[in-house]
């Protein structure tokens, strides 16, 4: 899938990569960067975690996995609103935008429909 390519190429150039690593995809591309000695930023959509997997803790620890949130740590759970909330404020402040698969009708697509025009989007979906 070109997702994992992606994934590889990214952790092999050593390019940073921000996600809220939430979905089952997106822990596999989680997984797979883990591997790697590049930065990695997860953005949670809730308040900061009180625990992590241990590679991921690992990588905290290193100082190579930045873990953020726009959420003070009262917030516990991800709902819908929370997710937008994340998603929008990573959309905001990344300087490439890559989406593995987009849905026309999904919070994503209504998401990257308000973003400055300027950055650039790579669909993995269209290659």
């Amino acid at each position: 899938m070109p997702i994992y390519d992606w994934a590889k190429a990214a952790r092999d150039n050593g390019e940073c990569v921000m996600s809220g690593f939430h979905s089952r995809l997106e822990r596999d591309v989680l997984d797979i960067l883990l591997k790697g000695d590049q930065p990695i930023i997860l953005a949670a959509a809730r308040g900061l975690p009180k625990r992590y997997p241990p590679a991921v803790k690992k990588s905290i620890d290193s100082g190579r996995l930045l873990v953020i949130s726009p959420f003070l740590d009262s917030v516990q759970r991800i709902t819908a609103a929370t997710a937008r909330k994340r998603n929008d404020f990573m959309l905001s402040v990344a300087n490439r935008i890559v989406i593995g698969h987009l849905s026309q009708t999904g919070a994503l697509a209504e998401a990257l429909s308000r973003i400055v025009p300027h950055k650039e989007i790579i669909r993995l979906s269209e290659k």
